[in-house]
């Protein structure tokens, strides 16, 4: 039986995961610091598939969990202007390993990441013309 839901895991707990594999998973995630289960919406709670999605300010990262199968894709929570539809990205995805788990989060760590913009050398500033420029002097 697949129960599609919309229910924050903190509301639904742990011990009603009906996969075992989706129980695992979240035991992987409380092994990171600030993981809350507050911030995950369980949306397919089944026997054969567990569904969450969690959230940051501009996008929904929605993991896909099987007894043999870790999968994660990214999507904007709102389109750019112009268009009526929202982008989205597949991120890593493989085996049901904690490995696929650290490389889907690391994928996610540089979707959100900013680029950090190219420095600016100042231009050199020179005196203007009609000042006079004065030698330090060097006491002995």
């Amino acid at each position: 039986m697949t129960l599609i839901t919309t229910e924050r895991l903190a509301e639904l707990g742990q011990e009603n995961i009906c996969l075992p594999e989706g129980r695992q998973f979240i035991d992987w995630l409380k092994d990171f610091k600030f993981s809350n289960a507050k911030y995950i919406n369980v949306t397919i709670n089944g026997d054969e598939v567990f569904g969450v999605t969690i959230y940051t300010f501009t996008h929904a990262y929605a993991f896909r969990i099987t007894r043999t199968y870790l999968g994660c894709t990214a999507g904007t929570r709102m389109p750019r202007a112009g268009e009526e539809w929202t982008r989205g990205s597949d991120l890593p995805d493989g085996k049901f390993t904690k490995e696929t788990l650290v490389q889907i989060l690391g994928a996610i760590l540089f979707y959100e990441a900013q680029k950090v913009v190219d420095p600016i050398v100042p231009a050199p500033v020179s005196p203007p013309a009609n000042i006079e420029t004065v030698e330090p002097s060097v006491e002995p």
